[in-house]
């Protein structure tokens, strides 16, 4: 006779974030306060730091020149926290991998995985400059997009930069895959605040509102097209370019899931 037993499965589905930060030297503390922006919503969401990569080729806030590098300015009053990293030498080549899913930090992405890719630097149209001598087209990203597409669950790309939407072929998207361009062709990306303590100015005005937004409380259960259209109200300088069709929900990408799940199997 069989018997209906409960299994608790310690090991659920989880998902993952890559943020880049692809710009060298201290008056680009924006692109790494953007980063942390990004990181520090990840891990106030359950998110642990092996399930977040990071790749920049330094750290902006541990400058010498930066005279406070105990947090992250996003404004002139306002910090989050600062956490440490591992930068690396090599960042256009482990950013390309980490987009094929050959990180080790993905190792353990698969079908029941939703992967938030957040890309910023300096960009213009039909590309994303690396350092000061290398650049990433959009035939370097689309096709490894559509390759850890195949593998995972959903993905959202945030491209974060001038003319951010070149970047992308939206003719040949995947349909599990939500792009979301904080600028159109021949737009720049702005940045509106900064710092009388850096002296320069201290993150993207994309990643500052949504971050506000964030203070005030996002449900889980929001639709990721309903915020970005309210983000879209907001004094970006430029405009988001998303898909209103997707029907995705901020705890796709944005809450980790840990909670255990009970399931049923039988037993002879």
């Amino acid at each position: 006779m069989s018997l209906i037993l409960l299994h608790v499965l310690g090991m659920a589905a989880r998902n993952y974030a890559i943020l880049l930060n692809s710009s060298r030297g201290f008056y680009n503390y924006r692109h790494m306060a953007n980063v942390y922006v990004f990181y520090n919503v990840l891990r106030q969401n359950g998110f642990e730091d092996d399930q977040i990569l990071i790749v920049s080729y330094e750290n902006q806030i541990q400058d010498i020149r930066n005279s406070d590098r105990g947090g992250v300015y996003i404004d002139e009053d306002s910090k989050i926290p600062y956490s440490a990293f591992s930068p690396t030498s090599n960042v256009l080549e482990e950013l390309l991998n980490a987009i094929s899913g050959n990180n080790a930090k993905l190792k353990d992405a698969d079908e029941s995985s939703n992967i938030f890719i957040y890309l910023n630097g300096h960009g213009n149209e039909a590309f994303l400059k690396f350092g000061n001598i290398h650049f990433m087209t959009r035939d370097d990203l689309m096709p490894r997009i559509s390759k850890l597409a195949a593998r995972v669950n959903k993905i959202l790309l945030v491209i974060d930069t001038c003319q951010a939407d070149a970047l992308v072929d939206r003719s040949a998207l995947p349909r599990n895959v939500l792009v979301v361009a904080t600028s159109k062709i021949g737009q720049p990306a702005i940045s509106s605040f900064s710092s009388s303590l850096i002296c320069a100015n201290v993150i993207d005005n994309f990643p500052y509102f949504f971050f506000k937004r964030f203070g005030k409380g996002i449900g889980r259960k929001v639709r990721l097209m309903d915020l970005l259209a309210e983000l879209n109200k907001e004094p970006l300088g430029s405009e988001l370019v998303f898909d209103e069709r997707k029907d995705f929900v901020f705890e796709d990408f944005f809450v980790q899931n840990s909670a255990l799940e009970l399931l049923p199997f039988r037993e002879a």
